[in-house]
């Protein structure tokens, strides 16, 4: 399951079904569709939250949008040629990799099982996003024993001061 929380005061869209189309095809509908709900559209005070294949879907959106926001927490972004990358997730392609247009910030673990240290840095450096290391957490998600993840909400709250 993938996850991609837009937060500008409390709203979130979430992607549970990747259907077998290429993964551009995937962000260009999500994308439509992540954006036509009755939130806030993005624009210079938004924040976009993701985890796993969230992080994918908003470096590919961010590649073919000019859509401006402020920033944005990837969290545990998972490398798509990586062994233990889902099958039922495969076909996202080659990941964009420029500067992602807006300040970003990724957050990985050491021993997350979906992407090594090595791809990590690899993808902070070609998005220009500041990586965060947050130890031996597995994939950062409810079996890591975060709870509600303060630290990561306070970094949020940073952005939007």
């Amino acid at each position: 399951m993938c996850s991609c929380a837009v937060r500008t005061r409390t709203t979130a869209c979430r992607s549970t079904a990747w259907p077998s189309r290429t993964g551009t095809a995937r962000t260009a509908g999500t994308g439509r569709r992540a954006w036509s709900g009755p939130w806030p559209r993005p624009g210079p005070e938004c924040i976009l939250v993701a985890h796993s294949l969230g992080c994918l879907l908003v470096a590919c959106w961010a590649a073919q949008t000019q859509r401006p926001v402020r920033a944005a927490l990837l969290v545990a972004a998972p490398d798509p040629q990586g062994p233990a990358f889902p099958a039922a997730a495969k076909g996202f392609g080659a990941l964009p990799r420029q500067r992602l247009p807006f300040e970003t910030r990724i957050i990985a673990s050491r021993n997350d099982p979906y992407a090594g240290p090595a791809f990590s840095r690899q993808v902070a450096a070609a998005w220009g996003a500041e990586l965060q290391a947050a130890g031996e957490a597995g994939h950062l998600n409810a079996q890591s024993g975060l709870g509600s993840w303060p630290a990561a909400w306070q970094q949020v709250q940073g952005w939007r001061l």
